[in-house]
């Protein structure tokens, strides 16, 4: 299978090399779009010129690859709060796919329903819209129907900033349930549509079986 081949090790290590290819000429590509209008115009001294920048790169590749992101004392606050947002990006996921996965499945079903036709068109319109719109744009209209919603009834409802295991994960996790939920849901109906394809159950049809 094509996902099985993408999981071969030459295939993973070419993948990770390219994050890290990346990730190297991020860093240089940004750095210079500061240091270099700086130095051939002439604005800064000569310790501030484009051999520093090249030294500063090196410095700051050198110490992410002993596991000082920060240098000094600030690095293993900035390890920490990496941690964090770690931790709290898997609570995230794992919430979402929690809520996707049944979510995705009965959405996929109604979508393959051959009646009523209005309800499979509707859900297939909902399922287009979200899976055009990126996440940030979706996060964006949700914050905004929550505050009005928090506003409208005089109660706060939904937490919109903040984190925590409780109403706070609602918004963002729920727009990502949403988005896998729509992803899982045309796969699902692909699936099914599939089945429908096949030559005995077409037979089956002609004999007039349900």
């Amino acid at each position: 299978m094509v996902w099985l081949r993408k999981l071969a090790p030459g295939a993973l290590l070419s993948e990770v090399l390219k994050v890290v290819a990346s990730i190297v000429i991020g860093v240089l590509l940004v750095t210079l779009l500061i240091f270099a209008p700086q130095s051939f115009l002439g604005r800064v001294g000569r310790d501030a010129g484009i051999e520093i920048y090249f030294q500063a790169v090196g410095n700051y590749l050198g110490q992410v690859s002993q596991g000082d992101l920060a240098g000094g004392a600030r690095s293993g606050r900035v390890g920490r709060e990496l941690i964090t947002a770690a931790q709290r990006s898997a609570q995230l996921i794992a919430f979402s796919l929690i809520a996707a996965v049944p979510l995705g499945v009965i959405w996929g079903g109604l979508l393959a329903l051959p009646r009523p036709r209005l309800l499979a068109n509707l859900l297939f319109g909902l399922n287009v819209l979200i899976l055009a719109l990126p996440s940030f744009v979706m996060l964006i209209l949700a914050i905004e129907t929550v505050v009005d919603l928090n506003r409208l009834i005089g109660m706060r409802l939904f937490y919109t900033n903040g984190y925590g295991l409780d109403s706070h994960i609602l918004v963002p996790g729920g727009i990502l349930a949403v988005r896998g939920a729509a992803f899982l849901a045309r796969i699902v109906h692909a699936a099914h549509d599939e089945v429908l394809r096949q030559d005995w159950l077409r037979a089956a049809r002609a004999r007039g079986l349900g």
